[in-house]
């Protein structure tokens, strides 16, 4: 049989256009999915998820036109489907409910059926007929699968179906079930006919029936059946307008399905024959049974109507609402990184500010209060030793730490002369021990451990407190200053040029020693000059007082430069964590920028799909 000319529904230049489009977004989108993983909080639109989103709107419209045939039971809706296919007996047709399923026809090459469960699953795959008698409520197949929500799919080799899938739907009014599968398959279809028995247009079942679509709000092709057997075509036609008033679109169309059927067979028939009047008479036959009128309005819907306007004003919606979501959530997220970034500023500029506020006041505080307990105690040292040396002056003017005479005759030899002065130092010592030392430096030690601990913590505190020292350990600082003085302790001592000083040829008390030996030896020296005695005390402790300052000096300086290591490494901790914070802030100012340039990137794919749909793309 002779299959009705393909109605050219197919890919237009515009059409072209969109899918570039789609394909152009989905790219854009993709380059910003990184900023996914910055969202602060849940969006209802990520990068990502607009982007497959756009990905199944492109699918969609790059699927073949769905036409939805529907209508009360019995009403002839399969076998008009037949007739205009020209496949009689393609889907199964009775006079009783037959279509038990949602039955897509498809046009490919080659032929084949398939049954498909809800879950997606093949449930058969063979032959276009045996995959037919799965939508037949007659058959045991049918009945078992009925209201099972599985979709058959009959893929025949027909250029009508270019580009365009017919489905045909269960009868409405028989049940529930079979109404709730009719209705829903409208909501995925461009295009619907309505199919209207001619014998009973305006009865209750269609008053039901157009109440029920009225509120689906969709809009529908009307085909008037069994029109080989109504008594006046007009009154059909009128009844079904009359019926279905804010359904139907334009005028309803008369159908007469057995003589499409006919006029089909006599077509391919004289086509064969080469019969060119025999041709144009069932071309006429073929208008007058309402096969030409349903076909141009098909074509007229699903090429220049509003289907195709409303198949892409359903892509645009969609991908317009979700890139405006995305858009407003990015600009959120752009908002709250400057601000993030300005606040950074702020601190990174305290920061800086601590080192001269905070910091260098407070080293020059422990320099002092190191200064203060070094004198304290390097003095308390030094009276110590200034009366020690009034005890061994008068040890000496009683001649009790005195040697023999015979040393004084031999101090031009050297050695002697040092084997002498050892032994002056080492009976000095039994006055003024050693040990005196290493108590002096552990009393200064650990009393600038507590200052420079106490201080510098509370210095810590202070710059944190400002916003500054997130990130310094107190911990590190008191670790750090204990290590540097356990060391200092170790390598302290009491200077040796303090006793040197005394006791090297040409010292007080060096030259005190020699006086005594000479009176020891007959001279009355010390007897005839107790003035010289108390001249010598008094120049032993004012070359004490001296030493004392360059010994307090010495003493402290160690200290000192603990002090101002210990500053120069906080300051290098605040200078890092300013650092820090200024890097942080550069990357929240670069991170904004993402954001704003992906909002600019969403205005501009937002403004292209508009256009779009206010143009000729179609």
């Amino acid at each position: 049989m002779t299959v009705p000319e393909g109605m050219p529904i197919g890919p237009s230049a515009s059409r072209t256009d969109i899918y570039q489009f789609l394909a152009f977004a989905r790219q854009v989108l993709r380059e910003s999915a990184h900023l996914d993983a910055r969202w602060e909080r849940s969006v209802p639109v990520t990068f990502e998820q607009a982007e497959q989103s756009i990905k199944v709107q492109a699918e969609r419209y790059a699927d073949p036109f769905r036409l939805s045939v529907v209508g009360e039971f019995k009403a002839g809706k399969s076998s008009m489907i037949n007739a205009l296919i020209g496949r009689p007996g393609l889907v199964p047709q009775a006079i009783v409910p037959t279509t038990g399923a949602v039955t897509e026809i498809w046009g490919a090459s080659p032929e084949r059926g398939e049954v498909i469960a809800r879950d997606g699953r093949v449930i058969f795959s063979g032959s276009v007929q045996d995959a037919a008698v799965y939508a037949d409520q007659r058959s045991d197949m049918g009945r078992k699968y009925s209201g099972a929500g599985v979709r058959v799919k009959l893929t025949i080799d027909s250029p009508l179906l270019h580009n365009l899938i017919i489905v045909d739907t269960p009868g409405l009014g028989a049940n529930d079930h079979d109404d709730e599968v009719t209705i829903e398959s409208l909501k995925l279809t461009d295009a619907a006919v309505l199919v209207v028995n001619g014998l009973r247009p305006g009865g209750e079942e269609a008053e039901r029936l157009a109440e029920r679509l009225r509120i689906e709000k969709r809009r529908m092709i009307a085909v008037v059946t069994r029109m080989d057997q109504v008594g006046e075509r007009e009154d059909a036609i009128e009844g079904t307008r009359a019926a279905f008033p804010d359904v139907i679109e334009g005028d309803p169309i008369g159908f007469d399905t057995p003589g499409v059927l006919a006029a089909q067979q006599e077509l391919e028939a004289a086509r064969a024959a080469g019969d060119e009047s025999r041709t144009a008479q069932a071309e006429r036959d073929l208008e007058a049974a309402g096969l030409v009128e349903l076909r141009d309005r098909l074509r007229e819907s699903l090429v220049t109507g509003p289907a195709v306007g409303q198949r892409l004003d359903r892509v645009v919606t969609t991908v317009t609402s979700d890139l405006g979501r995305l858009s407003q959530d990015a600009a959120g997220m752009a908002g709250l990184r400057e601000g993030q970034a300005r606040a950074l500023e702020t601190e990174v500029t305290e920061i800086a500010g601590q080192i001269d506020k905070i910091l260098r006041p407070r080293r020059e505080y422990i320099d002092a209060k190191i200064g203060e307990i070094v004198d304290l105690h390097v003095g308390a040292y030094m009276a110590q030793m200034a009366e020690a040396v009034d005890v061994y002056i008068d040890r000496v003017a009683d001649a009790g730490v005195l040697g023999s005479a015979k040393v004084l005759w031999n101090m031009r030899d050297k050695e002697v002369e040092e084997e002498y002065r050892q032994d002056l130092v080492d009976k000095f010592k039994t006055i003024f021990p050693d040990e005196l030392a290493e108590v002096a430096v552990d009393r200064i030690s650990r009393e600038i451990h507590h200052v420079l601990e106490g201080e510098w913590r509370e210095a810590l505190r202070d710059v944190r407190a400002a916003g500054g020292g997130g990130s310094f350990d107190p911990g590190d600082l008191v670790d750090q200053i204990t290590d540097h003085l356990r060391r200092l302790a170790v390598s302290l001592a009491v200077d040796g040029a303090l006793l040197i000083m005394l006791f090297n040829p040409g010292g007080m008390l060096f030259e005190l020693a020699l006086l005594a030996l000479s009176a020891k030896a007959g001279n009355n020296v010390l007897r005839r000059g107790p003035a010289r005695i108390q001249r010598i005390k008094r120049q032993a402790r004012i070359q004490l007082l001296g030493q004392q300052q360059i010994f307090a000096h010495k003493t402290a300086k160690p200290f000192y430069a603990l002090n101002a290591q210990t500053f120069d490494g906080l300051v290098q901790q605040t200078r890092t964590a300013a650092g820090g914070k200024d890097a942080e802030r550069l990357g929240l100012v670069q991170e904004a920028e993402q954001w704003k340039s992906a909002i600019l990137q969403i205005g501009r794919l937002t403004k292209d799909a508009r256009q779009l749909r206010t143009g000729d793309a179609a």
